[in-house]
């Protein structure tokens, strides 16, 4: 023990027993009373920079947590008696927030809430989560977060994620194996969001039986702060996508209590409210062509197999769906609008799922075969034949259309520029000639009235 630690060894001490403190052959002399170092923690702490320590123990330096092999947590006892100097009060957290969601006490502000989350599931698929997070706020000092987790083994295997807030924008993070992660520059809202398996990776707390403790100011038995925690394997392996095999199944926040008389120690366990297993996404449908009439309101209808929510995008304005999306099994009806086009058209539908392939299927709508035949000017009219009117459709242009009987005496005159709809529902059944005259050309079409 070099001589600046023993230093501070009996300043700590000193401010434990009010009394003068002696070292005396590896031990020291506190009055009438002798007392002896103590450590404990258990577990190996491994920094991607090198370090490692094999004691269970990190510890801030001012500006980053860090471990080596002399790093420990220790505590005194009176060497006759072994009892501790200074025995923690715990305080249970978890259960005093069964009764108060928030609540204040010695300088500290909880928090307790409902949040859920989703895992990926090594078996394909998914597991959803409704969970506890506790939040610490002390009143000096930056906040704790820690997220009840599961491994897909049912809510009685849980474990936490632990955030720590080491000052501003610089959070501590121990998720999953526990996997260490420091992310510089981020909130506590954005630390919360990672999920990233190496980004801002700074080492590894491996052991699965493991007793960790970090401290701060030599931590809350040298009258400083620590952060502790147990970790386990959960005994069954995790069906989740975690980092690892072991967890921390606890957390503990030992600080001295405000009149400087005691060691308190806020003790909080997980708790899931509910895990769901959610099977892989499945989405099928049952063809892969469709064929439609050309008139409005044409349908046809196809089979959704699902699992999943959905959604449907017909590509074309002319055809709709109906539902347009939904959940699980379902009848879908394509409607169309009229074919005025001089041929064939199509539309291709996708059904849209999270996590799985689209499919889709051709829809082709039939040419009307009612419809005049267009020429170069691509002016058509129908249908024909007609009972009630005929549409002149295609006009791009100063246009001059001309209805005449099968004599030739001309019926009715429009100049257009646009679309037009004749109502000729007074003209008797026969034969008609409509003439297109435009300022290119001109050409004539027979009609048929029923």
């Amino acid at each position: 023990m070099d001589a600046i630690y023993k230093q501070f060894i009996v300043q700590t001490l000193r401010r434990y027993l009010q009394v003068t403190i002696f070292f005396f052959s590896g031990i020291l002399i506190a009055g009438a009373s002798t007392i002896h170092v103590n450590a404990e923690g258990w577990g190996t702490v491994k920094k991607n920079t090198g370090e490692t320590g094999s004691k269970g123990s990190m510890f801030w330096n001012g500006h980053e947590w860090t471990t080596n092999e002399t790093s420990l947590h220790m505590y005194f006892t009176y060497l006759e008696t072994g009892q501790r100097i200074k025995t923690p009060i715990n305080i249970d957290i978890s259960a005093r927030t069964l009764t108060s969601s928030s609540f204040d006490t010695l300088g500290y502000h909880f928090i307790r809430k409902n949040y859920t989350y989703s895992d990926r599931a090594k078996q394909g698929g998914s597991y959803k989560y409704e969970a506890i997070q506790y939040q610490i706020e002390p009143s000096e000092g930056r906040k704790i977060v820690l997220r009840s987790r599961g491994t897909g083994n049912g809510i009685e295997k849980r474990y936490f994620n632990i955030y720590i807030e080491d000052s501003v924008n610089y959070i501590t993070a121990l998720r999953n194996d526990p996997q260490w992660f420091t992310y510089k520059g981020m909130s506590m809202d954005s630390a919360l969001q990672q999920n990233s398996a190496t980004q801002f990776l700074t080492g590894s707390l491996s052991s699965a039986n493991g007793y960790y403790f970090m401290d701060i100011n030599g931590g809350a038995d040298m009258a400083g702060l620590s952060y502790i925690f147990h970790t386990d394997s959960l005994k069954d392996s995790p069906k989740t996508d975690v980092l690892g095999s072991s967890f921390p199944v606890d957390f503990g926040f030992r600080c001295f209590a405000p009149d400087g008389g005691n060691i308190i120690e806020f003790r909080f366990l997980p708790k899931l409210v509910s895990e769901t297993y959610m099977a892989p996404a499945t989405l099928a449908v049952n063809a892969t062509t469709l064929n439609m009439g050309y008139a409005t309101g044409s349908t046809s209808t196809f089979s959704i197999t699902s699992n999943t929510d959905w959604t449907i995008n017909t590509g074309q304005s002319w055809l709709t769906a109906n539902p347009p999306s939904g959940t699980g099994n379902a009848n879908v009806v394509l409607t169309a609008q009229a074919n005025k086009e001089p041929g064939n058209r199509s539309a291709t539908v996708t059904v849209s799922a999270s996590g799985v392939a689209a499919p889709t299927i051709t829809v082709t709508q039939s040419l009307n075969t009612s419809l005049s035949v267009p020429e170069k000017d691509g002016i058509i009219v129908y249908p024909n034949p007609f009972i009630q009117g005929f549409h002149v459709s295609g006009i791009r242009g100063k246009t001059t259309l001309r209805l005449a009987d099968r004599t030739g005496r001309v019926l009715m005159v429009r100049e257009t520029g646009g679309d037009e709809y004749w109502d000729a529902g007074d003209l008797p059944a026969g034969l008609y000639m409509v003439k297109i005259i435009t300022p290119l050309a001109s050409r004539e079409i027979k009609l048929v009235k029923k």
